[in-house]
């Protein structure tokens, strides 16, 4: 899988966004839109209910991209008294991606851990296993990250799964299954649509 140094600079460009924000960007419109639905399809008590976390979640986010350290009250508060709300998910994976990013390893898992435990909702469960794939990834622990990235998935997060895998089976030395991995994630992206769809089209061909 060789390729030249611009082809190289070019790729880590990509892989920066995308695996360092872009798919947390991804995970939070999700989030966000799922939070949107829970709240216009729930009435009475329970549309204030998913209104106050969704406000409790927005303080947090916005105090802990401040680096406030009151972030954390919000995000006891939605955990102990809205665990049930999609505001208390979108706060916890928002607060696994810093852990992750500032390599609390230990600390991302545990958020991620309480999104899979608090919602079975079946896109939240197939992001926080596609982040702790990347968790485990991250600590070289490949065989507890392909248990992860096997999980099954809603068929429009089956590419990111299988990229994921991908990624893993390099790490993990195996080119000719990742290239495999690689090339069925190819086969549900969009040319045109899909924002990663070139990054997967190089891995593939490599």
């Amino acid at each position: 899988m060789a390729y030249d140094v611009q082809e190289q600079q070019e790729l880590d460009d990509i892989k920066h966004f995308w695996h360092r924000g872009g798919k947390w960007l991804f995970i939070l419109l999700v989030v966000l839109a799922l939070a949107y639905l829970g709240y216009v399809l729930n009435k009475s008590h329970q549309a204030d209910r998913h209104k106050e976390a969704a406000t409790l979640a927005y303080q947090f986010i916005e105090k802990s991209s401040a680096k406030d350290a009151t972030a954390l009250t919000e995000l006891k508060t939605l955990q102990e008294q809205y665990a049930d709300s999609f505001g208390a998910a979108e706060a916890t994976l928002m607060a696994a991606a810093q852990a992750f990013d500032e390599k609390q390893y230990e600390q991302a898992e545990k958020h991620l851990l309480w999104v899979q435990t608090h919602h079975q909702d079946v896109f939240l469960q197939a992001l926080s296993n596609q982040r702790l794939a990347v968790l485990k990834l991250q600590q070289q622990k490949y065989d507890d990250a392909l248990k992860y990235a096997d999980a099954v998935v809603p068929e429009a997060l089956k590419p990111m799964m299988l990229e994921t895998k991908g990624d893993i089976l390099v790490a993990k030395g195996d080119v000719v299954k990742a290239k495999e991995a690689y090339a069925q994630a190819l086969k549900g992206l969009d040319e045109k649509t899909s924002p990663n769809y070139e990054l997967v089209k190089f891995k593939a061909e490599q």
